[in-house]
């Protein structure tokens, strides 16, 4: 799926799958990805990004032109407040976030955010927010060696313990385990 940073799930809601033809621009990204991947160059992760974001855009477009009123793909990006405090979750997920913080960069009230948020992602903006944790988790699991008490501390948790028992009711086993079946690095 479509994901605009860990877990953002901006087509998580879909029923089927999101079929929508590719013109002539669209087929020129895909060109220059192909390229990118057959012969790789200096920089080709970053065209490659440049070329996934600018078709994601291309892909909002039309399901923003197609999608029904009140749909949680239209709704996210309709609702810039929603998509404010969104974008703060995913690139400050270690920030002690609150109802009313969150509320406060949205600009409304927290049971005004509670609302439009669950009629969106069907689901409280702190479950949302834990779920970005628990992703941003996994990543730094997998692909670095850093420590699982500093994982912890990136993500939002004040103590190894607690982001311990969190993530292994997340996933049902420890970081330490998660760590050793998905090949990550491990300090």
């Amino acid at each position: 799926g479509a994901d605009i940073g860990p877990g953002f799930g901006l087509f998580d809601h879909l029923a089927e799958p999101l079929i929508l033809p590719c013109d002539q621009h669209c087929s020129i990204m895909f060109e220059g990805i192909l390229t990118e991947f057959v012969s790789p160059a200096v920089g080709g992760k970053s065209v490659i990004e440049g070329y996934m974001r600018q078709i994601l855009l291309l892909v909002v477009r039309q399901v923003l032109g197609r999608s029904e009123v009140g749909s949680p793909q239209s709704l996210t990006l309709v609702d810039y407040r929603i998509a404010k405090v969104v974008n703060v979750m995913i690139n400050e997920p270690s920030l002690p976030h609150s109802m009313q913080s969150l509320a406060d960069i949205a600009g409304i009230t927290p049971a005004c955010l509670s609302q439009r948020f669950e009629s969106i992602f069907g689901q409280s903006p702190l479950q949302y927010l834990h779920q970005v944790r628990m992703t941003a988790a996994q990543k730094l699991l997998k692909s670095t060696g850093l420590p699982i008490k500093t994982i912890a501390g990136s993500v939002g948790f004040a103590s190894r313990s607690h982001f311990s028992r969190a993530f292994s009711r997340a996933y049902d086993q420890d970081p330490t385990a998660f760590r050793k079946v998905c090949g990550g690095l491990s300090v």
